[in-house]
């Protein structure tokens, strides 16, 4: 493990090596009208991890990060807003998201922070003037931004895993301090299975550290949008002990009695967007 302290080490780190694989897997957010992303991962002593999509920003931003350009005051804006559950930009009136309203065009964001008991995780998404998100309420496409992070995690998993050996770390002078723990529409549902399919989920990690496999989302999928295990068994092509020994599985990992109690908690998870436009992905 190495910290970061240096704008050419950045240069020369994963984090930055990464942002046309980054770009690749980011690709999906097209169709919602997301122009740039970044992920953050925030320790509490400090070290950090972030992931640009759009490299030529990142290069400006750590430029001034090392220089120490930014001010104390501005870090900790920038990184107390970033620890926010749900945070509507519209106004980008820190002093790090107004260079990229100034170099770069990004007019609005949105940003999801999930925390947790070592590090703090934050997702932002980014759109240019020219394709503003809209600050209306619509929780279909915030659903489907969080749909976006667990793809994310599965596609970036390698991506992440480097940069971790290579973290960053704040100076004492922009160590943040400690904080507790709108949106553009789907015009049809073609536009929601569109993304719904460039944007597959593999696996899902629950907070009991269990994970859900493909497998097993498609089948809870399934049976959520009304399907018998003997349906599921002749639509996926197994047999229904098969079908019936995936959704066992699901319900122990998520402490279900009943399997009819499978939709209501995963509905309550981030695979929320998934189940309720699963059947709008089928050809």
């Amino acid at each position: 493990m190495s910290t970061i302290i240096s704008h050419n080490q950045y240069l020369k780190s994963s984090g930055f090596t990464e942002s046309a694989s980054i770009q690749q897997i980011c690709q999906p957010l097209e169709h919602l009208g997301i122009q740039n992303f970044i992920y953050f991962k925030l320790y509490p002593n400090g070290e950090f991890v972030d992931l640009f999509a759009d490299p030529y920003w990142a290069e400006l931003y750590f430029n001034k990060f090392f220089k120490q350009e930014y001010s104390h005051q501005a870090i900790n804006e920038h990184c107390q807003l970033l620890a926010k559950k749900l945070t509507f930009i519209d106004t980008m009136d820190t002093e790090v998201l107004r260079d990229g309203k100034h170099y770069f065009d990004y007019m609005s964001a949105i940003s999801f922070a999930f925390h947790q008991d070592n590090f703090r995780e934050s997702f932002i998404f980014l759109s240019k003037s020219y394709n503003k998100i809209a600050m209306e309420s619509n929780l279909e496409f915030s659903d489907a931004l969080k749909h976006f992070t667990i793809y994310f995690k599965n596609k970036a998993t390698k991506i992440i895993y480097a940069a971790e050996k290579e973290k960053l770390k704040f100076p004492s002078t922009y160590l943040p301090q400690p904080i507790a723990g709108q949106q553009t529409s789907f015009q049809d549902n073609s536009s929601a299975a569109r993304f719904l399919n460039a944007t597959p989920i593999t696996t899902f990690e629950l907070k009991n550290d269990a994970k859900l496999t493909k497998r097993e989302i498609e089948c809870a999928c399934w049976l959520s949008s009304g399907k018998t295990i003997n349906e599921i068994a002749e639509i996926l092509c197994k047999s229904p002990r098969t079908i019936e020994h995936h959704i066992t599985s699901v319900k122990e990992k998520l402490n279900c009695a009943k399997a009819t109690e499978i939709p209501q908690k995963l509905n309550n998870t981030h695979l929320k967007f998934l189940l309720q436009n699963f059947t709008k992905t089928i050809k």
